[in-house]
């Protein structure tokens, strides 16, 4: 596929490319915090008063004695191997959905860039920052959240993707998960926990248009799209609500299209 740029020069499109996160993913949520009451039970919640590397060791702690970890992200990564005849053989009709069509190549062109880690994360310090010069405890809350969602759910993808080791439909490496799409649900997850659905519903969107872009690149099965989305959104909604006790997944084996499966199930 002929890669398309917006400007002639690379650092000109990167650039774009980071500053379009900001506006997606911080501006909207810079505005939603504004409505965000700052009520005492809200602001006495832990997560506030630990700093950050506390929380972030916290974090790990949590995920690695979770039950729902080992379900859920160990029942997907487990999956190629248990079910590797139908990985295998897995059709790639769903790759190039629109085929050779520059209409749609120019159209999903973004989501190369709105998948990288690194523009939420950048846009989400950002916005952290002047929640502390503002004293902003709701913005800096959603900041210090997104940056070790990122985290996690960055380890996790990667660990599973040199785990599995599976050919991508081009031939690269790495196919499973998709980490551009496990990046956008993991953004579009924190989004929804702190300012929900009035954001989380586009940002679900986006995150969606990130997943079907990797189709549109040839770089991705559609396995890997749902496992990268199950993943980032999972992480995400561990990380943002750890200080609750309530299991919010459940798996159980599924038949699709006569083969083999397991479905996940998530209460949001």
């Amino acid at each position: 596929m002929r890669s398309v740029r917006l400007f002639p020069s690379k650092l000109l499109n990167n650039l774009f490319l980071f500053f379009t996160a900001v506006i997606v993913w911080g501006a909207a949520s810079q505005a939603a915090a504004q409505a965000v009451s700052q009520d005492a039970s809200f602001a006495d919640r832990s997560t506030f008063r630990r700093p950050f590397f506390k929380e972030l060791g916290s974090d790990f702690a949590y995920i690695f004695q979770d039950k729902d970890f080992y379900r859920v992200v160990g029942g997907l990564g487990l999956a190629p191997f248990i079910f590797k005849s139908g990985f295998d053989h897995e059709s790639p009709e769903f790759t190039e959905l629109w085929g050779p069509s520059q209409f749609a190549d120019n159209f999903f062109e973004l989501g190369e860039g709105m998948g990288n880690a690194v523009y939420p994360v950048a846009a989400s310090m950002f916005l952290g920052a002047v929640g502390g010069l503002r004293k902003n405890s709701s913005l800096k809350a959603f900041g210090s959240d997104m940056v070790r969602a990122h985290l996690m759910n960055g380890l996790v993808t990667t660990a599973m993707k040199g785990l599995v080791d599976r050919t991508r439909p081009d031939n690269s490496a790495y196919s499973y998960p998709s980490g551009h799409t496990s990046t956008a649900f993991t953004t579009a997850g924190v989004i929804h926990h702190h300012y929900g659905w009035k954001w989380g519903l586009p940002s679900f969107v986006l995150a969606s248009y990130v997943g079907l872009s990797r189709l549109q690149e040839n770089k991705h099965y559609v396995t890997d799209i749902v496992a990268g989305a199950f993943i980032g959104t999972f992480i995400s909604y561990k990380i943002t609500n750890k200080h609750e006790s309530t299991s919010r997944y459940s798996l159980m084996p599924a038949i699709v299209q006569g083969s083999p499966g397991v479905g996940i199930t998530m209460s949001l």
